[in-house]
């Protein structure tokens, strides 16, 4: 196999694990300086970048881009249930 599709494969597993069986219907990544919008999303999964395996991390100084938040969920229970 491609070692490209197996490292998304691999990230997509772990998502898919993390999840477990929630389905965000808002994903959001956002970059430098974006930070305060995400604090405003009640209720969010986040998921840091280095967790994900083969998801790069940011190395820029002052970057905060090491999480995922997801909200909106389909289903009746949330990250927090």
């Amino acid at each position: 196999m491609d070692p490209r599709i197996e490292r998304i494969k691999n990230a997509a597993d772990y998502l898919v694990g993390v999840l477990a069986g929630r389905q965000p219907e808002i994903g959001i990544v956002l970059g430098s300086g974006l930070g305060k919008l995400a604090d405003q999303i009640a209720d969010p999964l986040v998921i840091p970048y280095k967790d994900i395996p083969g998801f790069p991390v940011s190395t820029a100084i002052g970057a905060v881009s090491t999480t995922m938040k997801a909200t909106g969920w389909t289903s009746s229970s949330s990250p927090s249930a």
